[in-house]
């Protein structure tokens, strides 16, 4: 008997069950995502409402809302005198706070609490969808356009189901840091993000037919990179993709200088004791035009760096860069140069000017101060006092989407236009489908 307003309606056992296959067959069960989260130390402490269950599945007791402290040792997870191999805390399913915190931090789902190598190991079991309304708004501004969120969203779930074995001998499928995606459970939520992981639910990215790696990154420069020259395998649907640059994103145009001792100090800390740097040329260019390889020369030795090596031990933001510099002393051959070519884009059409070196201008992310450049970008040299600089664009791998030309797409679109999330998609990833999982 089903009650619908205020009508009973009387059902026969076989529209029942005919019903239930259809709901079984036409539904398919939401994926459980676990995810290590980042605790530290040997202790911690778990509060809400709920349960606290041992490994055999009995009740160890319950949590009424006060802290309940836990610490791990010799192999096990302690509450107060009574080792465990792990403990498992669930939720009530009703109640006006349901979800459990880990030191304060509201989580959905359950947690797993166990002892491992660092100390203290928690889990926060949860559901795929759940799992995304805390990691899509880590990874996108909420306060951007809605069809890019969704984009985010899409790529963040293909991401998650095709990286669920990325932790397996941690005891859990993905970390909650930027080494798989960055997660902040229930605090880290908003309403933007939730609606675009809701209007998305269940859609992947798709080539023929299997799950996609939806790189993404915070900013390309102006031009994507392929897998293949970031990771050494190529993959068909991740290749070079030119877009606009977004005067407004911060990531657009970026500089660091060294001097000749400084880097050579880096260099030396990394594995590299090539001496104060005399020489850094870009030996090597992927695709995309960034630093596949770059040859030092200093006063004790040579060393070829590959380019992403050489962004992890200098801290850059990419590997899209040029080389320039200026030289203090006699042998000066870092020279000044008085303009400075300026490549202006719109909505419609691009233009190149030459500017003087110091000219201000205006873009919709502020005032932007041009600096002068060495001819060729690719090599520094010289000998006294100098300085390095390092020129460059973008954020990140630079593979598969950008979010910040995700953000520019999504606004140049009318609002009027419906699904613009696919066009986006579509844009970074070459010949893919967007469906169900």
């Amino acid at each position: 008997m089903v009650k619908a307003s205020n009508r009973t309606i009387w059902m026969t056992p076989l529209l029942i069950v005919l019903l239930l296959l259809v709901t079984v067959s036409g539904a398919k069960a939401a994926p459980m995502v676990r995810v290590g989260l980042t605790v530290g130390g040997s202790a911690v402490r778990i509060r809400g409402s709920g349960l606290l269950i041992d490994p055999n599945g009995n009740v160890v007791t319950e949590i009424n809302n006060s802290n309940l402290n836990l610490t791990a040792g010799s192999g096990q997870v302690w509450l107060s005198d009574t080792p465990y191999s792990f403990l498992r805390a669930t939720p009530s399913s009703s109640g006006i706070d349901t979800y459990l915190q880990v030191n304060d931090k509201p989580y959905r789902g359950d947690l797993i609490i166990s002892s491992s190598v660092g100390g203290i190991q928690v889990v926060n079991e949860l559901g795929l969808e759940d799992y995304l309304l805390g990691v899509v708004p880590q990874e996108m501004s909420p306060s951007w356009p809605l069809e890019a969120l969704k984009a985010q969203a899409v790529a963040a779930r293909t991401f998650t189901l095709k990286n669920m074995n990325k932790h397996h001998v941690d005891g859990f499928d993905l970390c909650d840091t930027s080494h798989c995606q960055v997660y902040g459970g229930v605090a880290a939520e908003h309403e933007a993000t939730s609606i675009a992981v809701g209007d998305t639910a269940g859609l992947v990215l798709k080539y023929d037919g299997d799950l996609i790696d939806a790189y993404y990154h915070a900013s390309s420069g102006g031009r994507t990179e392929t897998a293949g020259a970031a990771w050494g395998q190529d993959r068909p649907y991740l290749t070079v993709v030119d877009e606009e640059v977004d005067l407004a994103d911060p990531y657009a145009f970026w500089e660091v200088s060294f001097s000749s001792e400084e880097l050579g100090e880096r260099l030396g800390r990394a594995g590299y004791p090539v001496g104060p740097v005399e020489r850094i040329e870009i030996s090597k260019r992927t695709p995309s035009g960034r630093a596949a390889s770059v040859f030092v020369q200093g006063v004790y030795g040579t060393a070829e760096i590959a380019g992403t090596r050489l962004r992890q031990v200098l801290n850059l933001r990419s590997t899209l860069f040029d080389i320039d510099g200026q030289t203090v002393g006699e042998e000066a051959v870092w020279q000044e140069r008085q303009q400075v070519v300026a490549l202006v884009q719109g909505r419609n059409n691009s233009f190149t000017t030459g500017v003087p070196s110091g000219t201000h201008v205006i873009t919709t992310g502020g005032t932007v101060v041009l600096k002068s450049r060495t001819a060729s970008g690719d090599i520094s040299r010289g000998k006294g006092k100098a300085e390095i600089i390092l020129q460059g664009r973008g954020y990140g791998h630079g593979v598969g989407m950008s979010q910040w030309g995700a953000k520019n797409l999504a606004e140049s679109q009318k609002e009027a236009d419906k699904d613009i999330f696919v066009r986006i998609l579509t844009h970074y990833y070459n010949g893919v489908t967007i469906e169900p999982y």
